[in-house]
């Protein structure tokens, strides 16, 4: 694994399950073509392709994220802030992406700070490199997010039940958030640690996230399907 990209506005990626490293790029940046050309540069050598830090710098623009095709992932939270508007944009317009938090740090020696703020959680069914690829290309994880080294939200339960999607947590959280297209807010409830919600026929996704002292969590998203295969991203 490794992060690609050395663009003046810091537009990176990271390979994961890397066959090589690239080190094609357009260091002055470039438009939405430009920033496709990389993405399909990457795409053949990597088991999962996720972007960075999208609002970092103006490297990303939400547009961008609906029109780009070929990648898997994007880095929802990290040390950088939350992307959800990228990854609302990105489901909207119909790409199955998944949302990763992660620490996205370099000097862990020097800054220890930058340790801690995000991770993922992954349902593998075996501690093998290969069943952890799995897990996070089928999008078999969620995603934490802790500023300040805070313990993260412990999720418990999140799975359809008769027709609503039911989520518990191992606390009591001052939000529980059901958002779908467009980053609309289908329901919310407040100071509980469990909730529910039926989607709607016009929901098209369905995703959650959990807010408790500051910290948060993020599932992936429910998607709309033919039960056959998702859309090609």
């Amino acid at each position: 694994t490794y992060e690609h990209g050395y663009t003046i506005g810091r537009r990176h990626q990271t390979v994961i399950g890397a066959s090589r490293v690239h080190w094609f790029d357009y260091p002055l940046g470039g438009g939405a073509r430009h920033k496709q050309h990389v993405i399909d540069v990457l795409r053949p050598g990597a088991e999962l392709l996720v972007l960075n830090h999208l609002g970092k710098a103006g490297s990303y623009v939400p547009a961008d994220l609906a029109r780009l095709t070929g990648y898997d992932a994007i880095e929802v939270a990290s040390k950088y802030g939350i992307s959800t508007g990228f990854w609302d944009a990105a489901l909207s317009a119909g790409r199955p992406i998944w949302g990763m938090a992660s620490d996205d740090g370099h000097t862990q020696r020097s800054r220890p700070s930058h340790i801690g703020i995000g991770a993922v959680r992954s349902d593998a069914d075996e501690r093998t490199p290969e069943a952890a690829l799995r897990a996070l290309r089928a999008g078999r994880f969620h995603s934490i997010y802790m500023r300040k080294n805070q313990a993260p939200i412990e999720l418990l339960r999140c799975e359809l039940d008769g027709g609503e999607l039911v989520v518990k947590v191992g606390e009591i959280a001052d939000a529980i958030r059901f958002v779908s297209a467009y980053g609309a807010l289908r329901h919310e409830a407040r100071g509980t640690d469990a909730a529910r919600y039926r989607p709607d026929a016009s929901d098209p996704y369905l995703r959650v996230e959990v807010h408790a002292r500051g910290a948060l969590l993020f599932t992936n998203p429910l998607l709309r399907w033919d039960g056959v295969a998702l859309a090609e991203v």
